[in-house]
């Protein structure tokens, strides 16, 4: 992932049970999951690494504060179970790090303390997830097409100080190559849509999602079983456009800069994880040998699966 020398080791990755993983990731809270306590009241957001995480986070939230984001609480939004708190300021610079370290505490910590209902989001292949998950609570899957995600993943590192020098031809083999930080897309989504009939699980995709946001915001509701009246169900679609998280996080962060992910320009210690979210960004990226190498290694991959995603 670029020159790693110059990068605080928080940063940096080191791999574990044959996945290579940011820092951030602990792997002891990876392996509690398998005794994980899951509540039945628990809802549980899962998604692939730039898949639309922080967006159905948001969608899921305002469903159960009935559309209103200021009744939202947004003390498990900052981390994914199996990181460290994310939420405080992070080093940028290795003599920052050794000045001011931060606080290792797993995030896992403060989920398992978190009262009910809680509402919680993980990165993790439903093989890393506790083995009762989708017997106990109700999961929102959503997975996005390919080519956006490497793309937004890029871009991604674009916007982070610390990865900025990665270039995009070298973001595009990993994830074709399946060597990609974090677990391999394929399997991740595969091993969802393998149980999409299960009850507690509800299965997305972000393209569907684009198109008609009210449609599965409804879905979305009747699945958590918190059905919505007509004018709620119009609050959590405005609250969650674009525009609407925009006006959001913008007051979220006055109280408390570093719980809400950013728009567009980012603070040398912050993150902007959340951009335009628009289908089709893999055009302006793409050429056209990668198109179709891409499209070969996408092919080999869902041969016979029923799967299908739009890519514009």
């Amino acid at each position: 992932m670029g020159d790693q020398s110059q990068v605080p080791n928080l940063f940096r990755t080191h791999t574990y049970k044959g996945v290579v993983w940011p820092n951030i990731m602990l792997d002891s809270s990876i392996d509690a999951m398998a005794t994980f306590d899951v509540r039945q009241d628990d809802v549980w957001v899962v998604t692939y690494p730039k898949s639309g995480t922080h967006w159905m986070m948001e969608i899921a939230g305002l469903v159960l504060a009935e559309g209103c984001p200021e009744k939202i609480d947004r003390s498990l939004f900052s981390a994914s179970i199996c990181m460290i708190d994310v939420s405080q300021r992070l080093p940028s610079t290795r003599s920052e790090e050794e000045l001011e370290p931060p606080d290792m505490t797993p995030f896992l910590t403060q989920v398992e303390r978190a009262p009910s209902p809680r509402l919680i989001w993980s990165h993790l292949s439903l093989a890393l997830l506790p083995p009762n998950l989708l017997q106990r609570a109700k999961v929102l899957y959503l997975a996005r097409n390919p080519k956006d995600v490497v793309t937004s993943m890029y871009n991604f590192y674009t916007k982070t100080p610390i990865l900025k020098g990665v270039p995009f031809e070298a973001v595009f083999d990993q994830f074709i190559k399946e060597e990609i930080l974090w677990e391999n897309w394929a399997d991740h989504v595969n091993g969802f849509w393998e149980k999409r009939e299960e009850e507690n699980l509800l299965f997305c995709t972000y393209e569907d999602m684009k198109k008609d946001p009210t449609e599965w915001v409804r879905r979305i509701a009747e699945h958590l079983g918190r059905p919505l009246t007509e004018d709620a169900l119009q609050r959590v679609v405005d609250h969650s456009s674009f525009a609407g998280m925009r006006t959001t996080y913008t007051n979220v962060e006055k109280n408390s800069p570093f719980t809400a992910p950013t728009f567009g320009k980012s603070q040398p210690e912050r993150v902007p994880f959340l951009s335009t979210g628009e289908v089709g960004r893999w055009k302006n990226r793409f050429t056209v040998a990668q198109n179709e190498m891409f499209d070969e290694w996408y092919q080999k991959r869902f041969k016979g699966s029923s799967i299908r995603f739009s890519f514009e």
